[in-house]
This record gives C-alpha cells, sequence and structure tokens, in this order.
C-alpha cells in the first residue's frame, strides 16, 4: 500500500536473523531473541506482519507428486490408509524447493483417505478385510474380541430382560420397545395383550392421539390394520393441544412456587408434542388438497 509506514522500525540484523531462522524456529522464540536486542519491544502481530511483508510463510502446500500418486493408485487395495503415509512420507518423492533447500512433505492419514476419495479409489470389502488382517499381524491394529465389547466391557449399560427403552424409528418418531426373550419387540402391543385384553392377528393397537409413547391405557384402542383416518388425525391434534395446555399451566404453578427444575425436561417434552402437531397438521392439509 502506497504511503505505508510500519509501526516499528526494524533494522537490517533483525531482518536477517528473521530470514535465517523463521523456518527453524517457532514465533515465540523468534519474538524472544528479537525482543532480547530491542529497547522498544515488538509484539508478536507486528513481528508476524514483518515476515509476511518479506514473503515469509510457513503454511507452504506441497502438492502430490506425479509418482506418488501413482504409487497411491497401484497400492491402496493391498495397504491401509495409516502404512500408505508412512511408505510415502519415507519414499520423499514429494517435496518444493524453498531457500535452495527441499522441503519434503509429510503425509498423514487424513491426507491419504481424502486422495484417494478425489481420485474415487475404493477399497471392496474383502479388500479391507485382508488389509485389517494384515495390520493385526503387523501390530498395528488391535485384534478384537468379544471381551472388547462395550457392554461387556462395562462401558455401554445393556437391556436386560424386561426392561423398556425408546428408540427412535425410521419416520423420526420414538416408539418405547421392551426386551423378551432376547428381543426388542413394540411395548404397546405386549403391553396391551398382557395387561388389558386380547389383539387379534390383524388388528393394531394405536394411539389415540397419535403419541407413539403415550402408553397409558386409557390413550390405546385396538383398530383394524388400516391407515390412519383424517377424523383420527383431527382428533389427535385436539388432545395433544390440550396436554401441552395442560403443561403450561403447570409451568407457570411451578414459576410461582419458584420450583424450577422441572422445567427443562417440561419444555423438551412441550417441543416433541408440537413437533407431533406439526407432522399431523401437514397431513391433514395435504388430505384436504
Amino acid at each position: 500500500m502506497a504511503g505505508f509506514k510500519p509501526k516499528y522500525t526494524w533494522y537490517p540484523d533483525e531482518l536477517l536473523f528473521l530470514k535465517r531462522n523463521f523456518y527453524s524456529m517457532t514465533n515465540a522464540e523468534l519474538l524472544e531473541e528479537v525482543n532480547s536486542r530491542r529497547h522498544d519491544k515488538v509484539k508478536l502481530g507486528g513481528m508476524l506482519h514483518q515476515c509476511r511483508r518479506m514473503g515469509l510463510c510457513r503454511g507452504v502446500q506441497i502438492r502430490w507428486s506425479d509418482e506418488d500418486v501413482k504409487y497411491l493408485g497401484k497400492m491402496y487395495h493391498k495397504y491401509g490408509d495409516t502404512e500408505l503415509a508412512e511408505k510415502l512420507t519415507k519414499r520423499k518423492k514429494t517435496f518444493r524447493v524453498i531457500d535452495g533447500k527441499k522441503s519434503y512433505r509429510v503425509f498423514t492419514k487424513k491426507h491419504i483417505c481424502k486422495k484417494r476419495s478425489l481420485l474415487g479409489l475404493v477399497r471392496t470389502p474383502k479388500e479391507i478385510r485382508a488389509i485389517r488382517v494384515r495390520n493385526v499381524s503387523l501390530g498395528k491394529m488391535k485384534d478384537f474380541t468379544p471381551e472388547d465389547n462395550l457392554w461387556t466391557r462395562g462401558v455401554k449399560i445393556a437391556i436386560k430382560e424386561g426392561d423398556t427403552v425408546i428408540q427412535k424409528r425410521p419416520n423420526g418418531y420414538r416408539m418405547r420397545m421392551i426386551k423378551i426373550e432376547g428381543k426388542l419387540i413394540p411395548y404397546t402391543r405386549w403391553f396391551y395383550k398382557n395387561y388389558v385384553g386380547p389383539v387379534a392377528d390383524n388388528d393394531r393397537v394405536m394411539h389415540i392421539d397419535l403419541d407413539p409413547i403415550n402408553d397409558d391405557p386409557s390413550n390405546l384402542r385396538v383398530v383394524p390394520r388400516r391407515a390412519t383416518l383424517h377424523s383420527e388425525r383431527e382428533e389427535a391434534v385436539r388432545l395433544l393441544n390440550l396436554r401441552i395446555d395442560n403443561s403450561l399451566k403447570y409451568l407457570d404453578s411451578l414459576q410461582g412456587l419458584k420450583l424450577r427444575a422441572e422445567e427443562p425436561e417440561i419444555q423438551k417434552e412441550i417441543t416433541r408434542l408440537r413437533n407431533i402437531i406439526r407432522h399431523l397438521e401437514y397431513l391433514i392439509n395435504r388430505n384436504k388438497k
């Protein structure tokens, strides 16, 4: 920029020092050495500005050499990405000349993954298994056994027989499941058959408010296996709005009593119910068209 005047006065010996040591010393070391020679101390930002004006930059991009690209295309079937990174670094075929010296590129697993993706180099399942076996034999990868399972190690809590869990379904809704004879099955149908009444094979247990985790017996009824009716969706919207109103009134009572510990969970539940209503209203309006 014309007329620009640097904030600091730089002396020839300091500029020479920066040029000679920029790539071998850290910024903190450079700054400490420069300030040891000066009465007016330089700040880090001022020193870095001067380095940039001199064309000094450590973030030099070293592009892949053609030889290393060909090597990757030839060997990615056999070696894993970590091993390929080590071999490419040792080959020293990718470099850039900086101040008359060769600066060799150091490859990482991330570099190999990205390059393979750009070149469309995809391994088959058989090749992946062979690479894993090779890595285990070379000690580059642990051979996992059943003892390494997160549940058996106690890192994750295993679902016991008779326990219930809420799972997210492909349609985005959550459903309560129960573990019976080692398998997770829908809780609603199991509960109704065992505690409310019989359910024929051709019938389904429906939630009246269409909230899939509201398994209160008063909210359940048996209907034939069919699509949900328009009137049932409208009734569900009405019932869900009533639940939201009751929850909001309960929140107001908590605020009056200065008992706010339950508020986050109630707000979360209200948001969930509103999302269900939004989806039902979309289906209702779509059917009207």
